[in-house]
C-alpha cells in the first residue's frame, strides 16, 4: 500500500482548479467586462495594436506592441494587466509604457519574461544615421534596468538596410536570443538572422563570433517568424522561404555556437510545401521528443483564399507522416481566407493555433479564431466541439490573435487586436482550455497523486497509483508546453503503486511549471514550482 505523507505535503487536489467547468474554447467570463475580453488605448481616436504577450507567475499579463500618437508617429508601447484585466497601475504608475524617441518610433512584437520577471522586449528602428536593433529590459515595476547595458537599453547596428525583429527566446542560461528577416544595400534577398546577447546586453561573442548569424533561407522572400531553443542548446528558427518558385514553410537549425546544423535536413535548413500557393509558418513549438510543431496559412491558388495550416518535422528535419497521415494538415473555417499568426503546444500535447477567421458580419473583416489539434493533428472535437473557436459578437471582438500564452491555472492569453468603433485597439481575451492540474482521475488511478516538496529546489517526489501496467514517462515542461527536461524516460511500471525520485536541473530557471505524467493511454499535467 502507498504510505501516507506528513500533513506538510503539498497534494495537488481539486480544490486549486475545479472553480470552472467551461466547455474548452469558451471565452472566460470572469475577464473583462463579463465577455472574455479587454481592449485598451493609449490616446483618445488613436488606434493601438498587441503583438506580444507573456504572463507572469503571479498572473499578470505583460503586453507588447504599438500606439499611434497624436504627432502621426507610430510608437513601442508595453502594459501590464492584473489578473482581473484592470491596468496594473504598480507597473510604471499606470499600467503602461511608450517607448519615447527617436528609438521608439517603431513596433515592439516581442515580449519576454525572465526567471527573475524582468521584461525584455525587442524591437527595429530607425534614427537619422541606421536602422537598428533594439533590446530593453525592465524590473518588474516597469522601471528600466540599469544593470542591462548601464540604461536598461541595448541599440545594436547590423549594417542593415532594413530589418525586423519577429521572433524572440531566452536561453536556461539566460542569454537573449532575438530574430527576424533582413536585407542589405548590395543584396536586396530578404534573409534569416539570429541574434544573442549576453545577460547584460551585450552581444555574446560566443555565437558566431561577433553575436549574430545571417542565413540565406531560399531563393527570394523570406521571413523568421518563431526561435526555440532545444533542451540540447541547439537554435531552431522557423518562418518561410522561396523554394522552387514559391513560399513554403521554412526551418533552419544552429548549432549552439550559431553555425548551421548539417544533421538536420542535411544542410541545416528544412521546407515544407503544403499547398500550391504560399505557405507561411507563424508560429512554432518543439515537443518533448524533438518534434517541431509549425503552424500558419497555406493559399489555395485555385480560390486564392488563405487557410490555418500546421505541418509536424522529426528531429532531423523531415516530415512526420504520424501527424495527419502526411505530416502536414490544412484546416478550413470559413469559404474565404482565414490564417494563424501564432501556434502554442499545451502541456497535454494538444497544439493550439490563433490567428482570425473571415467575419460574415463586417465587410472586408476578420474575427478572432482559435484552432486546436490532438497531437496527432486532428481537430480536436472538446474544443468548442470541432477544434474550432470563432469570437464574434457585433464590433466588441472582432479583429486578429497575434500571440498566445498560458496562464499558471492553465487558461490561455491571447493578444492582437480588438476592433471598437472601427478603431483598433490593444485588444486581450482569456479562453477556457480544459487544462487542470488536479491529479485525481478514476481512469488512471486509484487514489490521489501526491507530489512534494512544491515548491521544488532539487528533488521531487511523485507518488502514484496504476490501475493496469504501463509505460511510464515523465517530463518538464514550461508554461508555453516546451519540455525543458526529460525526468523519467519509458521505463514499465506494474499495476499498483510507485514512487519516483526525480532530479530537477540546478540550472533551470525559477517558475511555473507542468510535469507531464504519460503513458500510451493518457497524459496528466501536475503545476510544479520550481524555486
Amino acid at each position: 500500500m502507498m504510505k501516507a505523507l506528513p500533513t506538510i505535503l503539498l497534494f495537488l487536489a481539486i480544490l486549486e482548479t475545479e472553480v470552472s467547468y467551461s466547455q474548452d474554447g469558451s471565452l472566460d467570463t470572469q475577464f473583462g467586462g463579463g465577455d472574455g475580453s479587454v481592449s485598451t488605448l493609449f490616446y483618445a481616436n488613436q488606434p493601438s495594436h498587441a503583438y506580444g504577450v507573456a504572463v507572469q507567475n503571479d498572473g499578470k499579463i505583460v503586453v507588447s506592441g504599438y500606439t499611434r500618437a497624436p504627432d502621426g508617429n507610430e510608437y513601442a508601447i508595453l502594459l501590464r494587466y492584473q489578473v482581473d484585466c484592470q491596468l496594473d497601475n504598480s507597473f510604471n504608475g499606470n499600467g503602461k509604457i511608450i517607448i519615447p524617441p527617436p528609438y521608439g518610433l517603431t513596433s515592439s512584437r516581442e515580449v519576454m519574461l525572465q526567471a527573475d520577471q524582468k521584461i525584455v522586449m525587442a524591437l527595429v528602428s530607425r534614427d537619422s544615421v541606421d536602422i537598428k536593433l533594439g533590446l530593453y529590459r525592465f524590473l518588474e515595476n516597469g522601471v528600466p534596468d540599469n544593470t542591462f547595458d548601464s540604461d536598461g537599453e541595448v541599440h545594436t547596428s547590423l549594417g542593415a538596410k532594413y530589418m525586423a525583429a519577429t521572433a524572440s527566446a531566452l536561453q536556461p542560461d539566460g542569454k537573449i536570443l532575438i530574430g527576424g528577416y533582413i536585407g542589405f544595400e548590395n543584396n536586396l534577398i530578404d534573409q534569416f538572422y539570429v541574434a544573442r546577447y549576453l545577460t547584460n546586453g551585450m552581444p555574446d561573442p560566443g555565437f558566431d563570433g561577433d553575436g549574430y548569424v545571417i542565413t540565406t533561407v531560399g531563393d527570394a522572400y523570406t521571413h523568421l517568424n518563431e526561435i526555440l531553443v532545444q533542451p540540447d542548446g541547439k537554435i531552431v528558427a522557423t518562418g518561410q522561404g522561396y523554394f522552387n518558385g514559391s513560399d513554403d514553410y521554412a526551418a533552419v537549425r544552429y548549432n549552439e555556437n550559431g553555425s548551421l546544423d548539417p544533421s538536420f535536413s542535411d544542410d541545416g535548413i528544412a521546407s515544407v510545401s503544403i499547398s500550391t500557393g504560399e505557405d507561411r509558418a507563424m508560429g512554432a513549438a518543439l515537443q518533448p521528443d524533438g518534434k517541431i510543431v509549425l503552424g500558419g496559412f497555406s493559399r489555395n491558388i485555385a480560390t486564392a483564399k488563405d487557410q490555418i495550416s500546421a505541418a509536424r518535422l522529426n528531429h532531423d528535419g523531415t516530415l512526420d507522416n504520424s501527424f495527419h497521415g502526411t505530416g502536414k494538415v490544412i484546416i478550413p473555417i470559413t469559404d474565404e481566407s482565414d490564417g494563424a499568426y501564432s501556434l502554442l503546444r499545451q502541456p497535454d500535447g494538444k497544439i493550439v493555433l490563433g490567428g482570425y477567421a473571415h467575419s460574415a458580419r463586417i465587410l472586408g473583416g476578420s474575427d478572432l479564431a482559435i484552432v486546436r489539434l490532438d497531437e496527432n493533428g486532428i481537430p480536436d472535437v472538446t474544443f468548442d466541439g470541432d477544434g474550432v473557436a470563432v469570437y464574434a459578437n457585433n464590433d466588441t471582438i472582432s479583429g486578429f490573435i497575434y500571440a498566445m500564452a498560458l496562464q499558471p491555472d492553465g487558461k490561455l492569453v491571447a493578444s492582437g487586436v480588438i476592433r471598437k468603433n472601427t478603431l483598433n485597439t490593444v485588444g486581450v481575451i482569456r479562453v477556457n482550455t480544459g487544462l487542470t492540474t488536479s491529479i485525481t482521475d478514476p481512469d488512471i488511478t486509484a487514489t490521489e497523486i501526491a507530489l512534494f516538496p512544491n515548491p521544488v529546489t532539487e528533488i521531487l517526489h511523485l507518488q502514484y497509483e496504476l490501475k493496469r501496467d504501463e509505460i511510464i514517462t515523465i517530463d518538464l515542461c514550461d508554461l508555453q508546453g516546451k519540455n525543458v527536461q526529460r525526468l523519467l524516460p519509458a521505463t514499465p511500471r506494474t499495476t499498483g503503486s510507485h514512487a519516483e525520485k526525480l532530479n530537477i536541473h540546478q540550472s533551470l530557471p525559477s517558475g511555473i511549471y507542468f510535469l507531464n505524467l504519460k503513458s500510451k493511454h493518457w497524459i496528466k499535467s501536475i503545476k510544479v514550482i520550481v524555486e
